[in-house]
């Protein structure tokens, strides 16, 4: 091992950095320091090297001995390769002869003013651009926006998480991750603290549940079931502080600790799991307190018989009105918390993150027994608080595992059994997969890639080359092989089974469709969604052979119904990042994340501004920032206007071809139902022109169920035209609403004040002075002259519109994506700003002063000049 290089022996006194003005920060900071390796061969380095002499060309008065350091390789492979601390302040250094041979273009020492640093941890996976994109915690950082520097600070958040991350890598090289994870949680004194508080009130709750017969209605939902729980503290008032996402100090928790040590922590409400309705729906309030109070007893009655197994008692109460499968589930673990779980969407979000099965209620209990006894969890009321953190991503667990490996010779296929995976059943229980292209008649016939493509160009009429298709049929019957492994996909998110091949191809004519086929043994059918990316790839038959980190999340799932290990494929979709979102957006980051806030807390917004100020592009954009990715079935848009109706939006009859009328759901109706089948996934519904509908008439009684606090089951209610009560809607809580309102538009009415209050309003505004507006058209090549005559012109056009409060005024500005470049134009000079004012602008203005024409010429004239 090289020792560190003594600075001493380089540097006379003088020569130091004098920085005494400069207070030392009270906390040790954070950096990334950067490596080009066309310039210097960190990873070579690395291999050989404990201590670094290293440049420092930025943030050269706050770099401070001790700080941590993060070293990043550029390039193609960039990523996180090494980790350490800086052993002194900056100072002028010469590399040492043992850091020389390493560089790749100069070799001669230079002085330069540099640091020390001791290398610590070395990551033999980086951590790579792409994985720290995908992270919500560290998207941002600097260096994945900017890559020109030397030197990155982090923030003490992007530190904290980015320290968390790199340990993962560390720590966890194999299946011990989920296991070191728990037992990291079980050692957090605070976590700990809440599990108590759940087994401290389960007993409470046992002890007062046999008591149904004689407690009232108000009695249950204050001590058992209120939803607005209360906790006092040796008299103290401390509601909500407990299960809030804040750190406790230690003298917190020791107080907390003595008091349900004396029994003066009192305790009112569920304390158990969060939630968002009560136990009786909406539907159910018209019920008298009595009848209420009888279907409370008859749940309490069932939960204490001592002839019914935990599984019959949730099910039987589950059948009670008013006590669904959350509470009757939950109710069941509180008397059985070493046998059974509750089974809601957080626990079930955990398990589909972790690789588990959990379709439904028998599966579930069966796949979380047996991650508790991975894990070791005491019972179910800690396993199902650690579940919790992970669906919150409080807690978040890297599963790569690299002691699977791929079988020698074997390839592993992912194949969509059908539009939607329609045929999948048939296939399991026929054993076989199959593929379409029926008109093609017998595979075998065609002996190369040219030969499916030219047969099934004759059948296609859109003059597009088949390629995807062609070589899907082409490996059905060439390349794949008996005795390779094949998964069953439905979608881009859900994988449904997986098998081994068992024969060669086979044309099959007797059957109706999908003729094409292959024996398969299948070895497990389950539902296992993936979480956010990867994405199944969108093609009918993929080779995925070849794609290892798909192995995050499936091989822990086949791993248990079986020993041979299977690797399957990642679909490159990229993330949407921010820097995606912001190009050509022209507000600020913060301003970006801030809608993005307010759709996730509001649920709905509505992006209102003049012509021009690019709502739909920033739409758009927001909602593949709240998908992490762009996927265009995940976003629907449509407009209002004055014919515009419920039975359009919702549901109604229309005309059926044969005569008669037939109820049909709207395309909002669609696509809720769309999003509640997909919960894990965010879907967003686009309202361009909202405020040029009627609005009470188009949302009818959903102008309560969009509302933020109103979504999910329990707020069903039947529609204006269901069959009956029993048939019910609800909207999701993974669906989110932008409204896109045009203010200059005289023709509208005020929004409805009903609706105004559930959504959250944006001001857009032209942004013609901001220097992401010009950098913008200098990277689309407008000349500069030009780029200063519109900015000028359209300032004194704007001021002139803002100043007119009688009849105009700032909603009716010009915005600035009347002059975003649109890729189609020659030349971006005096000609095209023309014929912009020309044919778009001077239209505009002309309405704009209807009453005065002489006015608005005078404005076009000025700005034709």
């Amino acid at each position: 091992m090289n020792q560190p290089h003594d600075p001493s022996q380089d540097l006379k006194e003088s020569e130091v950095i004098q920085d005494a003005a400069v207070p030392r920060p009270a906390h040790r900071q954070a950096w990334i320091f950067q490596a080009n390796p066309k310039y210097y061969d960190i990873v070579e380095a690395l291999k050989h090297l404990d201590h670094f002499c290293w440049s420092v060309n930025q943030h050269k008065n706050k770099i401070r001995e001790g700080d941590q350091v993060y070293l990043w390789v550029s390039g193609k492979q960039a990523g996180i390769i090494a980790q350490g601390t800086v052993l002194s302040d900056p100072q002028l250094m010469k590399e040492p002869p043992e850091e020389l041979k390493f560089h790749q273009v100069n070799q001669k020492p230079t002085e330069e003013l540099r640091v020390m640093l001791h290398i610590e941890e070395r990551f033999n996976q980086p951590i790579s651009r792409s994985d720290l994109l995908n992270d919500p915690e560290l998207q941002s950082l600097t260096i994945l926006k900017s890559a020109q520097m030397t030197n990155y600070p982090l923030t003490p958040e992007e530190a904290a998480a980015l320290e968390t991350r790199c340990q993962q890598s560390l720590d966890f090289p194999a299946k011990s991750q989920l296991q070191a994870a728990y037992n990291n949680f079980r050692k957090d004194p605070a976590e700990q603290l809440r599990v108590r508080i759940r087994r401290h009130r389960a007993e409470q709750l046992r002890k007062l549940l046999p008591q149904g017969e004689t407690m009232s209605l108000e009695q249950f939902n204050w001590d058992i079931w209120n939803i607005e729980s209360q906790t006092l503290l040796d008299g103290k008032d401390i509601t909500g502080q407990i299960f809030s996402d804040q750190q406790f100090t230690p003298e917190f928790i020791a107080e907390v600790h003595s008091a349900l040590d004396s029994d003066k922590l009192e305790l009112h409400g569920i304390y158990l799991w969060r939630s968002g309705s009560k136990v009786f729906a909406s539907s159910l309030k018209n019920l008298s307190d009595a009848e209420k109070l009888n279907r409370v007893k008859t749940a309490l009655r069932i939960l204490n018989s001592t002839e019914l197994s935990s599984m019959e008692k949730a099910q039987q109460i589950q059948t009670v009105p008013g006590f669904g499968s959350n509470w009757a589930t939950g109710l069941t673990m509180l008397y059985h918390p070493q046998e059974f779980a509750i089974w809601n969407a957080q626990s079930t979000g955990a398990l589909k993150k972790l690789g588990y099965d959990c379709q439904d209620l028998a599966t579930f209990q069966s796949s979380i027994c047996q991650l508790r006894k991975e894990v070791g969890a005491s019972d179910f009321l800690e396993l199902d608080w650690f579940l919790y953190l992970v669906n919150q991503n409080i807690i978040q667990i890297n599963q790569t595992d690299q002691t699977f490996t791929l079988e020698p010779g074997k390839r592993y296929w992912a194949i969509a059994l059908g539009e939607g995976s329609r045929i999948w059943k048939e296939c399991y229980q026929q054993g076989m997969i199959a593929i379409g292209w029926d008109e093609l008649g017998d595979y075998s016939q065609y002996k190369t890639k040219e030969d499916f493509s030219k047969a099934i160009s004759e059948y296609r009429d859109d003059g597009t080359t088949p390629t995807n298709d062609s070589y899907a049929c082409f490996q059905f019957v060439h390349e794949m092989k008996p005795g390779d492994y094949v998964l069953s996909k439905k979608g881009r998110t859900e994988l449904l089974g997986f098998g081994v091949i068992e024969s060669d191809y086979i044309f099959s004519p007797e059957r109706a469709e999908y003729k094409s086929i292959r024996k398969v043994r299948w070895l497990k059918e389950g539902n296992w969604a993936l979480p956010g990316n990867p994405k199944w790839p969108v093609k009918t038959l993929t080779d995925i052979t070849d794609y290892p980190r798909f192995m995050n999340f499936v091989l822990p799932i086949i791993s248990r119904h079986k020993d041979e290990a299977v690797s399957i494929a990642i679909d490159e979709t990229p993330p949407y990042t921010l820097n995606i979102a912001l190009d050509g957006v022209f507000l600020s980051e913060e301003r970006f994340k801030n809608i993005l806030s307010s759709m996730a807390r509001k649920k709905n917004v509505i992006l209102q501004g003049p012509p021009g100020v690019g709502k739909t592009y920033i739409a758009k954009r927001l909602a593949y920032s709240l998908l992490g990715y762009k996927d265009e079935s995940k976003v629907e848009m449509v407009q209002f206007h004055q014919s515009y109706s419920y039975e359009d939006f919702i549901q109604g009859y229309r005309p059926k071809e044969t005569g008669g009328f037939q109820r049909q759901d709207g395309i909002f109706h669609q696509f809720c139902g769309k999003a509640a089948a997909d919960e894990s996934e965010n879907y967003v519904f686009i309202i361009d022109e909202i405020n040029r509908g009627n609005l009470s008439k188009i949302f009818g009684e959903l102008l309560m169920l969009i509302e933020a606090d109103k979504r999910g089951s329990e707020f069903s209610i039947p529609l204006t035209y269901a069959k009956d009560q029993s048939e019910r809607f609800f909207i999701p809580q993974n669906l989110h609403i932008i409204g896109m309102m045009n203010t200059a538009d005289r023709s509208l009415s005020m929004v409805d004040y009903a609706l105004r209050r559930r959504f959250t309003f944006i001001d857009l505004q032209p942004e013609f002075e901001t220097a992401s507006f010009r950098h913008f058209m200098e990277k689309n090549e407008v000349e500069s002259q030009i780029i200063d005559l519109l900015v000028n012109r359209m300032h004194q056009l704007n001021g002139k519109i803002r100043a007119e409060k009688t009849n105009l005024g700032p909603g009716f500005e010009v915005g600035h994506s009347f002059f975003c470049p649109q890729g189609t134009e020659d030349e971006l000079g005096m000609d095209w700003y023309r014929s912009i004012i020309r044919t778009e602008i001077a239209p505009l203005l002309r309405e704009y002063w209807f009453d005065d024409l002489d006015q608005a010429e005078a404005q076009i004239s000025d700005l034709l000049q």
